[in-house]
Order: structure tokens, then C-alpha cells, then sequence
């Protein structure tokens, strides 16, 4: 287990991890007076510019993720003066994208060891369990489309709670394979949770996302049996078995008959949504309309049922769409980069990883078992992010920046043997290896000893 250092700047973030993520100055009314996100936000930044030991500035951009999440900034503010509404773009970038990109820099730059990662890690877990413990027992039910659901949250649409749920469940479990005692214990309840509360949120994206990611963990968990595999996504099935409220396995079997869907057949469905998204892109298709000025353009751009009503304006419901009308194709090209990065770049080093890892030392094994877990939180996230609009909302952000740290001790812990094995056409350099068959497994010759 990688030890926990337990100071100012990760502590504020773990603490603003559970106001953005749970927002756990809505469920405690007398903290949003603080205001807790401005105020922790300052005190990890001071902490930052105060002890610059306490943080890992100078390997920032060393990585993919951060290069690519620093050109989506540049992208957004090069194209906001040429989209719909420049005050209503910088508008929003103020007050909620500028924090969040904020928050994902302090994220990265406070991943100095495997322990710092495993703490901010365990933030959004906890976090997640919040939000469990809130969806079961605390947030009131509605019934919609005969059957009962989650009526609303503090912070979120419950259509919201599959992405989120979907992207925590795998940060759970490796949290709780890389923890001991109670924290172990708790992490797998969370992740137990995770598909209970998807099933109270009632969304047919959240349920999608369930299935993506329970399959992503057939394929992708490490030394583990199949049995073992199947048992764990039985242990998600009987979750949701159980607290599923009458009517929610009815109102899923809807997604093999589309066609009947108010989704589909309503001119506020997804469907007509993202026609008229694509409609608004066409005249923009390299600088979007703007950051955040989805809804404006179907205000600009009003549209008419056959009865001659205006179509209500609405959200785009799709996140990728969401990126390629407000910011171009461009930007959405390196959204796309980032997602596939997580799932594909991670997955391929996984791959060359020797399984020795797991044993050799607390960092090598939390890498390993980060290569395996984050690319399901991608998966998760992805399918029920297509669902709805999470292009600017910290959750995604948190997994770039998990994924920027993990390359980050990825890049310390093979620094060592860059000087005596090849990298060119890598983006990482083999791990030190002790024998010729590790070396193979990592498709590079045994290292030569110095004369």
C-alpha cells in the first residue's frame, strides 16, 4: 500500500474534490456561506505558489493528457470571440470552466508519488459513496413512466448519476486493491453501491453505462480468474436486483424498441436535439458557435413544429456533441484524443507492463492496477456521457488528471533505465528490467552492462 502524505494542498483538494463531485456544501446548507469551492481553490494554489515542494510542477505537461487538455483551452479561447456570444461565452469560462481546468492543473501538479494519487483517487470515491448513501436513503422518489425514480439532487439531474456512478465504480475497486482494512472494505461497498444507485436514478443511459462498464471489467481485470470476474459483475446484477423500484427492468427493455421513443419521436426527444445541434454546427463547423452557447443557438436559429409552435430550446443531451457544436470538429477530434487515450494508451501499457509488478513494489503495483481500472472509468463514462451534457463538469476532468498521474509516476519509475534501453517510437521508455524475458515482454533487447 503506497503511504499517504496528509498536507495542506492535498487535503484542500480532497476536500474540494467532495464539493465538486458530491457537493457536499448543498447537503450541509451552512457550508455553502464559505463558500467552499472559491475558498479551497485559494488555499491550494497558495499552498502550491507557498511550498513549492509540496507539488510536482515541472513534469505538468509531460504528459498527453495535460498537452491535450491545455490545447482544448487554447482551442476554446481562439474560437469564443468568433462564436454566437463572446460575453456569454467568457461569462461561463469565469465562472465555471476556468475553476475546473484550475482544479484539474492542481490535481496533476499534486501527483508526486503513488500514495498523493491514491489519496485524490480516494476523494472522488468518497465522494461517490456520498452520493450512494444520499441516492438510497435520503432523495425523495417520483414516479415517471410508471415507476419510481430518484426525483432531483442537490448538484445534479438524476440522469446525471450513471456517468458519475459509471466513472467511480473501477476507482473504487482499485482503491480498495490497493488499501487495506477499512478503507479496502468501504471502497468495495461504494462500488457495490454504484449500480443500486444507478437503478434508483431509473436513466436508461445510466443502465447502458452499467452494462459498458461491467463488460469493460470482464476484459480488463487483472490476474483475476474468470469466475472471479463473473462473480464480481453478479455482485453489481444482485444490486440492482434489489433495490430496482417495480417497473425498472420494464422501462429498460424500451431500449430494444427505439423507435417507440419519446426520445425519437418527440421534437424535444435526443434525436430532434441533436438534428438541430448538427443543423447549427454546419455554418461553424471549425469554431462552433461558442463555448456554452448550445442552447443560444437554437434561440437564434428558432425553429417551428408543423403547427407553427416555437420547439423549446434545449440542452444537447450528448457530450461529444456538445464539444463539436460549442467549441468546432477540431476541438471535439481532442476530447475524443483524451477519452481514447484513457482507454486504448493506457490499456496498451498495461499490456507491456510485466505482471511482476503486482508484487515488486506499492508504486509499480498501483500502476499496474491504474492501467487496468482507469480505462473501464473511461468506458463507463463515455456511453453514459452520450446521454448528457458533462463537457464542462469536473468529473472528467478528475479522470484526465488520474490519468495524467499515473503517467506521471509511470514516467518516474522508468526514468532510471532510459539511458540503456531504446525509446524511440515510444511515448514511454521500458521499465528496468533484471532478465532478457522481461525485456522481450516489453518488445525491447536486454539492457547491455557498462564496460
Amino acid at each position: 500500500m503506497a503511504p499517504v502524505a496528509w498536507d495542506p494542498i492535498r487535503f484542500s483538494l480532497g476536500a474540494l474534490m467532495l464539493v465538486s463531485i458530491a457537493g457536499i456544501h448543498r447537503i450541509v446548507p451552512i457550508l455553502a456561506v464559505f463558500r467552499p469551492g472559491l475558498l479551497l481553490t485559494a488555499v491550494a494554489l497558495g499552498c502550491a505558489v507557498a511550498l513549492p515542494k509540496t507539488v510536482n510542477v515541472k513534469d505538468f505537461f509531460a504528459t498527453a493528457p495535460a498537452r491535450r487538455v491545455r490545447l482544448l483551452l487554447i482551442i476554446t479561447l481562439v474560437g469564443a470571440p468568433l462564436g454566437l456570444s463572446l460575453g456569454s461565452s467568457m461569462k461561463f469560462f469565469l465562472e465555471t470552466y476556468l475553476p475546473n481546468l484550475v482544479f484539474f492543473g492542481l490535481l496533476v501538479v499534486a501527483v508526486r508519488n503513488a500514495g498523493d494519487l491514491r489519496f485524490l483517487i480516494g476523494s472522488y470515491v468518497t465522494s461517490m459513496l456520498i452520493l450512494v448513501y444520499m441516492s438510497i436513503f435520503v432523495w425523495e422518489m417520483r414516479t415517471f413512466g410508471g415507476f419510481n425514480r430518484v426525483n432531483s439532487t442537490v448538484m445534479y439531474d438524476a440522469n446525471d448519476l450513471g456517468a458519475i456512478f459509471a466513472l467511480g465504480m473501477p476507482l473504487a475497486l482499485l482503491l480498495g486493491q490497493t488499501s487495506r482494512g477499512w478503507v479496502r472494505w468501504l471502497s468495495f461497498l461504494t462500488a457495490a453501491g454504484g449500480p443500486a444507485a444507478i437503478a434508483l436514478a431509473g436513466s436508461r443511459g445510466g443502465f447502458l453505462s452499467l452494462l459498458a462498464t461491467g463488460v469493460t471489467l470482464l476484459i480488463m481485470l487483472p490476474k483475476v480468474t474468470w469466475m472471479r470476474r463473473i462473480q464480481v459483475v453478479a455482485v453489481a446484477a444482485t444490486m440492482v436486483a434489489l433495490v430496482a423500484p417495480p417497473g425498472y427492468l420494464k422501462q429498460m427493455q424500451t431500449i430494444t424498441n427505439p423507435g417507440a421513443d419519446y426520445n425519437v419521436t418527440s421534437e424535444t426527444g435526443r434525436v430532434e436535439i441533436w438534428k438541430r445541434g448538427l443543423r447549427n454546427l454546419a455554418p461553424r463547423p471549425i469554431t462552433g458557435v461558442g463555448l456554452n452557447n448550445f442552447v443560444r443557438a437554437q434561440w437564434e436559429r428558432q425553429e417551428f413544429t408543423e403547427r407553427g409552435a416555437p420547439i423549446q430550446a434545449m440542452s444537447p443531451h450528448n457530450t461529444f456533441l456538445q464539444v463539436a457544436v460549442d467549441l468546432g470538429v477540431p476541438a471535439l477530434f481532442v476530447f475524443l484524443s483524451i477519452v481514447g487515450g484513457g482507454v486504448f494508451g493506457l490499456a496498451r501499457i498495461r499490456s507491456r507492463l510485466p505482471v511482476s509488478w503486482l508484487q515488486e513494489s506499492p508504486t509499480r503495483r498501483f500502476i499496474y492496477l491504474a492501467c487496468s481500472y482507469i480505462p473501464v472509468s473511461y468506458m463507463g463514462w463515455s456511453v453514459g456521457a452520450f446521454f448528457v451534457s458533462h463537457a464542462y463538469l469536473v468529473p472528467f476532468y478528475a479522470l484526465t488528471a488520474f490519468t495524467a498521474g499515473v503517467l506521471v509516476l509511470l514516467r518516474h519509475e522508468t526514468r532510471g533505465a532510459a539511458h540503456r534501453t531504446p525509446t524511440k517510437g515510444r511515448r514511454f521508455p521500458a521499465p528496468p528490467q533484471a532478465t532478457a524475458s522481461v525485456a522481450t515482454a516489453f518488445h525491447s533487447p536486454p539492457p547491455v552492462p557498462h564496460r
